[in-house]
């Protein structure tokens, strides 16, 4: 019962920094780093920091500080890995058409390849913003009534004897807190006899509005509802995937590439250098007729 009461203070504490973190604008792009990170208490330097707001795709809350924290976070890796796979996939494919030797196909290669090089370019850039996606996670005992819900929820659904379920545990939950304030009291030494009874009451307050906040936390998760900080239901901003970024990034490229034609041209035939032999480089040389300064 005493972790039910301390579950409550840190719920209570939690629900407040959620409505801080929805305050906030929406901020569904992507960020390079990403931070998760475990308190008794929400953090409130961090919350202060916060610049925007969104849900995951899993449905879980997040909130945009300006400020390098943590690792980089899986949707930039999964950018950085699909920026480069499309490179080597466009590298080869110059290849293939060095060896067949139509200086036609051999430059329409070359610029596919200058594209995807210039897109990868573009993302290392966007990985060096100070940009963090801040994931709050309770620690125990609240840590431990989240898993406990989550497991809960599995075993009613499986088991399919909800109703059964709530009442043997609201049953246990009256128990439990009637016995813990007795425990209490009879261990109390307050005199006078008129200040014992205030504090009794008092107490009896607090742990019943304890017992009765986990009942309702147990009776959500059985019944299949979400605490707010996974809520799946709430599309209104989320987080957008790494393809998306890639492909505004893809679509950037171009303009990038021809406002800069000369010197990314030659940007990507030097990095080619290290990625060709020497005889196919003269091809491509020879094909593409460029004039690149050392």
């Amino acid at each position: 019962m005493l972790i039910f009461i301390i579950s409550a203070v840190q719920w209570w504490a939690y629900e407040n920094a959620k409505k801080e973190i929805l305050s906030l604008p929406c901020d569904p792009n992507v960020t390079p780093y990403r931070a998760e990170v475990t308190s008794f208490l929400p953090p409130e330097e961090l919350l202060k920091k916060g610049i925007g707001h969104r849900y995951d795709y899993s449905g879980e809350l997040e909130f945009v500080i300006a400020k390098k924290l943590g690792r980089k976070s899986p949707g930039y890796d999964d950018l950085l890995y699909a920026a480069s796979l499309y490179l080597n996939a466009s590298i080869e494919s110059l290849r293939q058409n060095i060896a067949k030797g139509d200086p036609d196909h051999i430059r329409l290669s070359f610029e596919f390849f200058q594209r995807n090089y210039v897109v990868l370019k573009l993302a290392r850039e966007y990985g060096r913003r100070n940009l963090t996606e801040v994931i709050l996670k309770p620690s125990p005992p609240l840590g431990w009534v989240l898993m406990g819900k989550e497991g809960l929820r599995e075993l009613a659904s499986l088991m399919g004897l909800k109703v059964v379920f709530l009442a043997t545990f609201l049953t246990f939950a009256i128990f439990a807190a009637f016995f813990l304030w007795l425990i209490i009291v009879a261990k109390m030494r307050i005199r006078p006899r008129v200040l014992k009874q205030i504090v009794a009451f008092a107490l009896f307050v607090l742990i019943s509005t304890a017992a009765g906040w986990g009942v309702v936390q147990v009776a959500k998760a059985v019944l299949g509802e979400n605490d707010g900080w996974t809520s799946t239901h709430n599309h209104e901003c989320l987080r957008v995937r790494y393809y998306e970024l890639y492909e505004k990034l893809y679509d950037e490229s171009l303009e990038y590439t021809y406002s800069h034609k000369e010197r990314v041209s030659c940007e990507a035939f030097k990095y080619l250098e290290h990625e060709l032999s020497q005889s196919e480089i003269e091809k491509l040389r020879k094909a593409l007729s460029l004039n690149c300064s050392s």
